[in-house]
């Protein structure tokens, strides 16, 4: 028995594990964001003036060659303020010039973790390449096999340089295509507000604790809070549900009025934005993500206030 079972081991067993390492090794070798941001942080950081965050409205939103100051998104599709926290501690002390961050907070912001959706699986990257250690013992975010998307990615890229990193220089998500989208902003929106309000109530108080030590944390160093709604489509907003919505926006207004360094701008219905600077119902494309941003930079620069 015990020779059948070394030979079983032997046989399937352990080449099934050499061949699984190996396919998660070559899967980390493969440049990534979470990787380019976190040598990007350590390199740069204590030059870095302005960090921006947040879910994908940020990653996609927030251009920073937009801005005067030196400025670098840290933003991520799906990033939870759980994980909007945790980078800001993870680089805090050594940004040593930093004087603002921007934090973006959407419809479903203070509803939502990113491990009880489909989000889960983006959570590992801040394990392997970030330094988390939420999940100690939990494979599943700590595996870039568990990952269909990888996959996929993959074989969309059959021939080419395998490559998964969309941000740009300086963390901004430019690589959408753009100029191929046509959305039915009605359509769209129904089905992106109905994602967005299946929230857990359960999440609301913890996230509420966690923005606001994020924002005393940024007390202690002397550095500016921007609370950030970013624009969205009508087609969206006029969907919300108000309760959740209205909670949020009350949130955010008492944060701003209770602390001196911190600022609410809500650009939800701002009407300067037109269907043409919009990629789908809620995030900008590429020409609304340089609206927005000249918008938060001569905010920034006193040249305009737009609340």
């Amino acid at each position: 028995m015990k020779r059948f079972l070394l030979k079983t081991m032997l046989t399937y067993i352990l080449p099934m594990l050499l061949l699984l390492t190996g396919i998660e090794v070559v899967l980390r070798s493969i440049d990534n964001d979470y990787r380019n941001k976190e040598a990007w942080m350590q390199a740069n950081a204590p030059s870095v003036q302005v960090l921006t965050f947040g879910s994908s409205h940020g990653f996609y939103g927030i251009r920073p060659d937009c801005f005067d100051k030196k400025t670098y998104n840290l933003g991520f599709p799906s990033q939870s303020i759980q994980y909007d926290q945790y980078l800001l501690h993870r680089y805090i002390n050594k940004c040593s010039s930093l004087q603002t961050i921007i934090l973006p907070v959407s419809y479903f912001s203070l509803f939502s973790e990113m491990e009880d959706g489909g989000a889960w699986a983006h959570v590992k990257g801040y394990h392997i390449y970030m330094g988390c250690t939420y999940h100690p013992i939990n494979p599943i975010y700590h595996l870039e096999l568990i990952n269909k998307e990888k996959y996929l990615g993959i074989a969309k890229q059959m021939g080419k340089p395998l490559n998964f990193a969309v941000a740009d220089s300086l963390g901004w998500g430019y690589k959408r295509q753009w100029g191929d989208q046509k959305p039915n902003f009605k359509q769209e929106a129904m089905h992106t507000v109905a994602h967005h309000s299946r929230n857990s109530q359960q999440s609301t108080l913890p996230n509420q604790q966690r923005l606001t030590q994020i924002i005393e944390t940024c007390q202690q160093k002397g550095i500016n809070v921007i609370l950030l709604t970013t624009p969205t489509h009508p087609s969206y907003y006029t969907l919300l549900d108000s309760a959740m919505w209205g909670k949020t926006q009350r949130i955010c207004e008492q944060l701003d009025k209770k602390y001196e360094h911190v600022t609410y701008l809500n650009y939800l219905k701002d009407s300067t934005f037109t269907d043409d600077d919009f990629y789908d119902a809620d995030h900008v494309n590429r020409q609304g993500a340089a609206k927005l941003s000249t918008k938060l930079n001569n905010w920034l620069r006193g040249d305009a206030v737009i609340r």
